[in-house]
């Protein structure tokens, strides 16, 4: 994701420059990463979030897509976010990469661990650029209290190597939440305004008792 908007800062900038041939190298890249930085929060705000939270949530709550700067705004994120909340969409991350050509026509697919680590396939002919169309089409699992069998057995798993020496995906993102002195789940869900829970029946509000 990171190159992509790399290549489209780099994309925006051209047309920028063609555009505004009087203007500085340093104004091209401001304006670019506006731009950039707007795309990202269009996508966070009116395609990723009503997705993941769902549109009444954000109505509620009012998160939505503002355009309005407030210089005084706290843009930092909870360690609860970061590092428990945005890994449940580690159970969306499908088994395969699918490459697909310019009619978006499957030329081929590879299990997703089998290219980690070896990030030079990649500029390979236009590998990159059908990756990305794959990347367009491919549907993510459905979200379930589950991680492919790929990522939770050979992920990061080196080359020549037997595929056990890979790591587990699920268990390196417990290990994340430790690391970072996450708050127990239940001192969390009070924080969040709902009711503290001193026994395992008060937890099924949320969860359900099976």
């Amino acid at each position: 994701m990171q190159t992509a908007f790399l290549r489209f800062h780099n994309y925006i900038a051209f047309e920028l420059s063609t555009i505004n041939s009087h203007w500085s190298d340093e104004t091209i890249y401001q304006e670019s990463r506006r731009i950039v930085i707007g795309t990202i929060q269009r996508i966070a705000y009116q395609d990723f979030l009503p997705i993941i939270i769902g549109e009444d949530y954000q109505e509620i709550y009012g998160i939505n897509g503002k355009n309005i700067y407030d210089p005084m705004m706290d843009p930092s994120m909870a360690m609860e976010l970061t590092s428990a909340a945005l890994r449940v969409l580690h159970t969306i991350i499908p088994v395969q990469l699918n490459f697909m050509n310019n009619d978006y026509k499957i030329e081929s697919s590879e299990n997703i661990t089998d290219w980690m680590l070896r990030p030079v396939l990649l500029p390979v002919k236009d590998n990159f650029d059908k990756l990305l169309k794959g990347f367009l089409e491919t549907p993510g699992r459905m979200v379930q209290p589950s991680y492919n069998f790929y990522i939770s057995n050979y992920l990061f798993s080196f080359p020549k190597q037997p595929p056990y020496t890979g790591r587990d995906l699920l268990s390196l993102d417990i290990a994340r939440g430790r690391d970072v002195g996450l708050q127990p789940y239940t001192k969390v869900k009070h924080l969040c305004g709902l009711p503290l829970a001193k026994k395992f029946e008060d937890l099924i509000d949320l969860i359900h008792i099976k």
